[in-house]
């Protein structure tokens, strides 16, 4: 039985990441309960399909089924998963590629030194959209915390996504100006139908850019204020990200604050109890070759390039921190 319950949650763990993506989820927290036919001819869904995603769901308490299976209610564990839901998109659809070829990936002859293309086959678009879903509940009411502690004119994201932070800071302090910098032209293009939605054009700038290969520009001299979420390991191996970090000086010649977020390494005892996303945050980023530094490898790296840490927030994602950085 134990084997069966493993392999079922390799298939609750699908069935959540796809209703989450048909708005399932979102109909069952709003409404409670539904009719299931109903609602797959109104979103102009497949029957049989999206009946097996409830039935799969309901294995798990995540759901529970009428007696004539035609309704589905929330079920005992619902507000859990709900809340915790865009993990399962961000592992699913975001890395989907990668688990599925995990075996090829741990084979030596087939990862090329330097090649790291075959290894970072993930779905940045996606992996942008469960990061503004968990974000949003997990992470930035302590960011917007410490935003009222100390005013800024000019505040730039470094790795923006969906610009959502960016939006929101544009509205809430109309005095001030945004910039956004991703390397995904695709993410970027989304963002920016958002500002022109909200007219704010005028205000908030988004640029195509790595950030490991940043150089000044002449939108960056007045910024005060910067900021980055789950960037920071991909700045590593130790040495590139201890250059990134004293560059940053050079590129933002005025910056004051620098409110940086990141998810740390766990050091976690083996155990099918390890908290939601941190064993496949560490799973994931070992096979694209992606080192994730401890606590202690960031305070070090912090003092060693110029940025004192003024104090640290454990956000709600697991073994995460918000670090508030000043140069010294």
């Amino acid at each position: 039985m134990e084997t069966a319950r493993l392999f079922n949650s390799a298939l609750a763990s699908v069935a959540v990441s796809a209703a989450f993506e048909l708005g399932l989820l979102e109909e069952l927290h709003s409404k409670e309960r539904i009719h299931i036919n109903s609602y797959c001819d109104n979103a102009d869904l497949h029957r049989p399909s999206v009946a097996s995603i409830i039935h799969v769901l309901a294995c798990f308490q995540i759901v529970e089924l009428s007696s004539d299976a035609e309704w589905a209610s929330r079920g005992q564990v619902f507000a859990d998963v709900y809340r915790e839901k865009g993990y399962f998109f961000w592992l699913v659809k975001g890395y989907g590629y990668l688990l599925q070829n995990l075996a090829d990936f741990a084979k030596c002859s087939n990862r090329s030194a330097g090649d790291d293309a075959l290894f970072v086959r993930r779905s940045l678009n996606h992996i942008a959209m469960a990061g503004r879903d968990y974000g949003s509940k997990f992470v930035d009411r302590y960011f917007e915390d410490l935003l009222n502690e100390q005013a800024f004119t000019v505040a730039c994201d470094l790795g923006c996504g969906s610009a959502e932070r960016l939006l929101k800071m544009a509205i809430k302090y109309p005095g001030t100006r945004e910039i956004g910098i991703d390397i995904n032209e695709d993410v970027l293009a989304l963002a920016q139908s958002r500002i022109r939605a909200e007219s704010l054009q005028e205000r908030v700038t988004l640029l195509a850019a790595d950030i490991k290969h940043l150089s000044p520009r002449p939108e960056f001299t007045d910024v005060d204020l910067l900021f980055s979420f789950f960037l920071g390991h991909d700045l590593w191996p130790r040495a590139r990200c201890k250059e990134v970090l004293e560059r940053l000086f050079k590129i933002f010649p005025r910056v004051e604050r620098f409110l940086f977020c990141d998810t740390y390494r766990s050091d976690a005892v083996p155990s099918p109890y390890i908290p939601t996303f941190t064993l496949g945050f560490e799973l994931t980023h070992s096979v694209m070759g992606q080192y994730i530094p401890s606590e202690a490898e960031w305070l070090t790296l912090f003092e060693e390039t110029g940025w004192e840490c003024f104090g640290k927030l454990e956000v709600e994602i697991p073994f995460s921190a918000l670090f508030d950085l000043r140069p010294r």
